[in-house]
C-alpha cells in the first residue's frame, strides 16, 4: 500500500532548494556553483500546480469556499515568510552599520517592509529610482519574489482555473508557454519576475508552470503509482540539470528544453514512481526543510559570507558549513515556530467560522511552494 504523501516529489523539492542555496553562494563569489538552479523556480511553480490541484481541485468543485482556500494558502506560507523578512530587516541594519553601498534608503526600506508584509513587490517599474541598481523586486529578502507570483497563481486557481475544462486548461498552458518561451529567448536572460525590467515576464512564467502542473495532475490522477528504485532517477536528473553550467551559446536551448520538456517529464516520473519505504524518511525530511531553507537562507547567507570573507575561509568549507547549519536551523524553525504558528492561525480561523481543514494542504503534505 503506497502512502498518500508523494515522497519522491517531496525529496525533489528539497534537492532543488539546496541547489538554489548553493547557486546564491556561487553568485556572491563569481563562481558558477549550481549555475542553472534558477530553473528550480520553474520546477517549484509546476510542482505547486500539481499539488494544489491534487489537494484542492475536487474540494473547491464541491463545497470548499474560495476564502477558506485563500486562508489555507496564507496560513501555510506566511509564518516562515514573515521570519525571512525579519532576517531581511536584520540584514538591512547590518548594511547600514557597515555603510554598504547597496543599502536601502530609509524610505525604500519602509516601502519594502510595508509591501513585503502583504507579499507584494516594491522595486518594480515606476519605483526603481528609489532603489540601488541590481536589486530584485523584493529587496529585503530576494527569494520572496517567487512567493508573490505563487500567490497570484493561487488566487487565479481558487477563483477560476479549477473550473476550467481540461481542453481550456490546455489552452492556458499553450498561450502562457508561448509567452514564456518568447521571454526566455528574447527578453529576460534568467530574470523573469526577479528583476524590475523583467517583472511582467514573471506572470507567464508562473502561469505556464502552475497550469502545466495542474494539467499533469489531471492526466495522472487515475494512473497507478508504484514503489521502485527507479524513483531515485528523476531526482538525480533534476539535480544534474540544476547543477549544469551550459555555455552561453547553448543556454537558451538548455532553458527551453528544461522548462518545456525535462521538468514535465521529471514531475510525471516523480508522480508515478514512489520511493521505496526504506528511503521515505530521508526524502520526507528533504521536503520538510525545503520551504524554510528556501525562504530564510538569503539574508542569513549574506551575513555568513561576510564573516567568512573576513576570516578568509575556503569557499568549500563555507558552503558545507552553511548548508549543514541552515538545514538544521530550517528544521528547528519548522518544528518550533512554523508548525505551532500555523496550528494557532488555523484554530483562530475556525473560531471565526472558517473551514476546519484550513492550513492543511491535503494528502501530499506539500507547501505548494
Amino acid at each position: 500500500m503506497l502512502p498518500r504523501r508523494y515522497f519522491a516529489l517531496d525529496g525533489m523539492r528539497g534537492f532543488a532548494a539546496i541547489l538554489v542555496t548553493i547557486n546564491h553562494i556561487g553568485m556572491n563569489h563569481d563562481m558558477r556553483l549550481g549555475a542553472s538552479a534558477y530553473l528550480a523556480v520553474d520546477f517549484f511553480f509546476m510542482l505547486s500546480g500539481f499539488v494544489i490541484a491534487l489537494a484542492y481541485e475536487s474540494r473547491l468543485q464541491a463545497s470548499f469556499r474560495f476564502i477558506d482556500f485563500l486562508a489555507a494558502r496564507i496560513i501555510r506560507l506566511y509564518p516562515l515568510l514573515l521570519l525571512g523578512m525579519l532576517f531581511g530587516v536584520v540584514k538591512f541594519a547590518a548594511q547600514v552599520v557597515t555603510h554598504d553601498p547597496q543599502t536601502l534608503s530609509p524610505a525604500a526600506f519602509l516601502g519594502s517592509l510595508t509591501t513585503g508584509i502583504f507579499i507584494l513587490p516594491s522595486n518594480i517599474p515606476g519605483f526603481t529610482e528609489f532603489y540601488p541598481h541590481g536589486l530584485t523586486i523584493m529587496p529585503l529578502n530576494t527569494p520572496q519574489w517567487s512567493l508573490f507570483f505563487e500567490m497570484a497563481a493561487n488566487i487565479a486557481f481558487g477563483a477560476l482555473l479549477y473550473r476550467l475544462s481540461t481542453a481550456k486548461l490546455g489552452l492556458v498552458v499553450l498561450c502562457t508557454g508561448l509567452l514564456h518561451a518568447y521571454g526566455v529567448v528574447h527578453v529576460t536572460d534568467k530574470a523573469a519576475g526577479v528583476l524590475p525590467f523583467a517583472f511582467v515576464w514573471g506572470f507567464p512564467r508562473v502561469f505556464f508552470g502552475f497550469s502545466a502542473g495542474m494539467l499533469l495532475y489531471r492526466f495522472l490522477r487515475d494512473a497507478p503509482r508504484r514503489a521502485t528504485q527507479l524513483a531515485h532517477l528523476p531526482a538525480a536528473v533534476l539535480v544534474l540539470i540544476l547543477a549544469a553550467a551550459p555555455s552561453s551559446i547553448a543556454m537558451r536551448w538548455f532553458e527551453i528544453g528544461t522548462i518545456f520538456v525535462a521538468l514535465p517529464l521529471i514531475l510525471t516520473a516523480g508522480a508515478l514512481w514512489e520511493i521505496p519505504e526504506q528511503h521515505r524518511n530521508a526524502y520526507g525530511l528533504m521536503g520538510d526543510i525545503s520551504y524554510p531553507l528556501y525562504i530564510m537562507h538569503f539574508p542569513l547567507l549574506m551575513a555568513f559570507l561576510a564573516i567568512g570573507d573576513r576570516l578568509d575561509a575556503p569557499l568549500l568549507l563555507m558552503t558545507l558549513a552553511f548548508l549543514v547549519g541552515m538545514s538544521l536551523f530550517s528544521y528547528a524553525a519548522l518544528r518550533l515556530f512554523d508548525e505551532p504558528a500555523r496550528a494557532w492561525l488555523s484554530r483562530h480561523w475556525r473560531n471565526r467560522g472558517g473551514n476546519a481543514a484550513v492550513g492543511i494542504d491535503g494528502p501530499s503534505n506539500f507547501t505548494g511552494r
